[in-house]
């Protein structure tokens, strides 16, 4: 029987020390045109030093019309290499294996920030003054093709795996989404049809870093909305993702408004993803009680938890984790 701080292999290249791990948190620290700051260093250093076995860095944009914010992180182009393989090495030196998220926002990209209209699969799906236009069928698979680039880099720069941003509204979800792909284009129409975008996306990756380096998708197992992807949906999309090569899938949800959630909330999305693939799964949502993180392990319902808020309150969680515990990390 697994526990938290067993290590696991979650790919035969990546063997991490235990099971806990940093999701990606937007900080927004990056400097000018998305470089790597020493902030940014120091941020993911103090959770390595504090145990964790996988980091996963912030959303990073892989074209500029798809950021969130001024001081996201970019991995859009090769001058972003150097500096981000300063961070990679620094999680790495002081004892993380370290992965890196690609995002774009699509849709939801602040119309400030990128200076104008963003881009999503379906215009009517964010509707108002400052939404989006609609991508043509030549564009979506070229920025398709953009993610396979940014992976690239991440390699590039030294990562030891990379995430695929498909949850929680962005461009990839907005794609998976009946509630926000409208299309009948070779995009849309159907299932396999809003699957596209998405597969097309991991090829890319795996063309572009190369068929042995690891991939990890995280999607929205539900969304809370008209229309919105069903667990069902999103087993089948699980499954779909396996096959195209994705080596673990961390699961999360797209929820419609914030509430007093009980610890653990997503635990039943994850199980369910878990009996659909073979693929580790990664659990996150107010895991940040020892006990119940260990429990989660135990019982099979995941493979790896991911505690977000806890750790950038204590760096050093998985140490006291550990204690209270009587494992070691």
């Amino acid at each position: 029987m697994a526990r938290l701080f067993d290590p696991i292999d979650l790919h035969p290249s990546l063997r991490l020390k235990n099971r806990v791990v940093m999701p990606p948190m937007l900080r927004n620290h990056a400097g000018a045109d998305g470089v790597v700051t020493q902030e940014v260093i120091q941020h993911y250093v103090a959770r390595a030093d504090g145990g964790v076995g996988l980091i996963i860095v912030e959303a990073t944009y892989v074209r500029e019309d798809g950021k969130l914010s001024p001081r996201q992180l970019g991995i859009s182009k090769d001058t972003h290499i150097e500096p981000l393989s300063r961070l990679a090495g620094a999680i790495r030196e002081h004892g993380a294996a370290a992965a890196i998220q690609i995002h774009h926002a699509g849709g939801v990209a602040d119309p400030k920030t990128i200076g104008g209209h963003g881009v999503a699969p379906s215009a009517d799906a964010f509707p108002g003054p400052d939404g989006p236009r609609e991508l043509t069928t030549a564009e979506a698979h070229q920025l398709a093709a953009l993610f396979g680039a940014a992976a690239g880099r991440a390699r590039a720069a030294g990562f030891d795996a990379v995430e695929l941003h498909g949850a929680h509204g962005f461009l990839v979800n907005q794609f998976l989404s009946p509630a926000t792909n409208h299309r009948h284009d070779q995009y849309g129409g159907g299932p396999d049809g809003r699957l596209r975008f998405a597969l097309e996306c991991v090829q890319a990756m795996r063309e572009a870093a190369g068929n042995d380096y690891p991939i990890i998708v995280r999607i929205s197992a539900i969304e809370e909305r008209p229309n919105g992807l069903t667990l069902e949906d999103s087993c089948q999309i699980a499954r779909a993702l396996e096959s195209a090569g994705a080596c673990a899938i961390h699961v999360s949800a797209s929820l419609s408004s914030p509430r007093d959630y009980e610890p653990g909330h997503l635990v039943p999305l994850a199980a369910g993803i878990k009996q659909a693939v073979s693929v580790p799964i990664i659990a996150v949502g107010k895991l940040h009680d020892p006990e119940l993180a260990n429990r989660v392990i135990e019982e099979g319902r995941a493979d790896l938890v991911a505690v977000g808020s806890q750790l950038l309150k204590q760096p050093d969680w998985p140490q006291r984790a550990a204690a209270v515990l009587d494992q070691e990390v």
